[in-house]
């Protein structure tokens, strides 16, 4: 089976919006289907620092172009000295019971990358982990299945030149 994809020529579906936190960049999108919605993390940027935004749709009015977007970042940079106070992004979310999990690449002077979580009862209003972070790496991604979650990362080389793929497994979502 040959699947062939045709690109929108609504893109881009997150345009850069002047005077916000996605003035500069959208990028890094993450789905996630809750009850009848779909949640679209992603990442925004505005004066070199990068956020996770949200935009959301209901399963009915589906269509992959049309997304109502929050005004306002769910998950905005840390204070100084905080693993995620230079920026957030690569958004990776799984819905475990009514919980979303929301791990994320963060970075700051202390370390270029580190994968932090965030936590959510309700898909929206995230509290950020107090033991962050997760693990050393980047660019997560997370999958629930049979009671255990798999955490997907990179980590830089010891060579500094290029990048080598990590799994972590954890039966709690915070310890891998």
């Amino acid at each position: 089976m040959r699947m062939q994809f045709i690109r929108s020529k609504q893109n881009p579906i997150f345009p850069n919006i002047a005077g916000t936190w996605m003035e500069d960049q959208t990028a890094n999108p993450d789905l996630l289907k809750i009850g009848d919605t779909f949640y679209m993390y992603f990442r925004g940027q505005q004066n070199g620092h990068d956020r996770i935004g949200l935009a959301t749709i209901p399963e009915s009015q589906f269509d992959g172009k049309t997304w109502h977007i929050q005004p306002e970042p769910l998950i905005d940079v840390g204070n100084k000295g905080d693993w995620d106070e230079t920026h957030v992004l690569d958004p990776a979310s799984v819905l475990v019971g009514n919980r979303v999990f929301l791990y994320y690449s963060a970075v700051s002077p202390r370390c270029d990358r580190s994968v932090c979580l965030a936590i959510s009862d309700d898909g929206i209003h995230f509290q950020k982990y107090d033991h962050n972070p997760i693990v050393i790496g980047g660019g997560p991604e997370v999958v629930y299945h049979n009671g255990k979650f798999y955490l997907f990362f990179w980590k830089t080389k010891k060579s500094g030149r290029g990048f080598d793929l990590h799994l972590a497994i954890s039966g709690d979502g915070f310890h891998f």
